[in-house]
């Protein structure tokens, strides 16, 4: 990384840390779960590997809606090509809708993400995504999820690391609800 981009993550990583959200942290049981909005980084959305991941998240937000709780999906591609359709409750980010040099969420898609009260934020991006984070961090959800990697941006309640054969994000989701089933039970 040039010396550049190395002094813009570190104003982004600055940045991400000074935003204070004021919101009830809780922690939630799968069976007290509402509403979960989840995150997720697409890193090459124009190819075949992209349209399975597209299915297993279309999948992860039917088998929510099955048991009654309200999901959301926000995606980032990594380019400005989305090719896949906007679906219902599916909200598709890219380049252009956060700030080129800071990366924050430009005030539309702000606004758009805190639209509506989540119990649960779940961020199941296995790469940082810088955009997402921000996202995260401002989030009021009363309880964040992300999966443990090198690096971190916003602050979650719970950070999971998967085992390294599982699959993403069906696999990972899947192991996670498990934890949440059987947490306070």
């Amino acid at each position: 990384m040039s010396l550049f981009g190395k002094v813009k993550i570190g104003l982004v990583k600055h940045l991400i840390s000074k935003i204070k959200v004021d919101s009830e942290r809780e922690f939630y049981n799968m069976n007290a779960v509402k509403s979960i909005h989840l995150l997720y980084y697409i890193n090459e959305p124009d190819n075949m590997m992209a349209r399975n991941l597209y299915k297993q998240l279309y999948s992860i937000l039917d088998g929510l809606r099955k048991r009654g709780i309200r999901a959301n999906l926000t995606y980032f591609a990594s380019d400005d090509t989305i090719t896949e359709a906007q679906k219902m409750n599916v909200t598709p980010l890219e380049a252009s809708d956060f700030s080129k040099w800071t990366l924050k969420p430009t005030t539309d898609t702000y606004n758009s993400f805190m639209y509506g009260d989540t119990d649960v934020l779940l961020n199941l991006s296995t790469d940082i995504c810088w955009q997402l984070e921000y996202l995260a961090q401002y989030s009021t959800s009363k309880f964040k999820i992300g999966i443990k990697r090198e690096e971190q941006g916003a602050k979650y309640d719970f950070l999971f690391k998967p085992s390294e054969d599982t699959s993403f994000p069906l696999g990972v989701f899947e192991q996670i609800i498990k934890y949440l089933e059987v947490i306070n039970k």
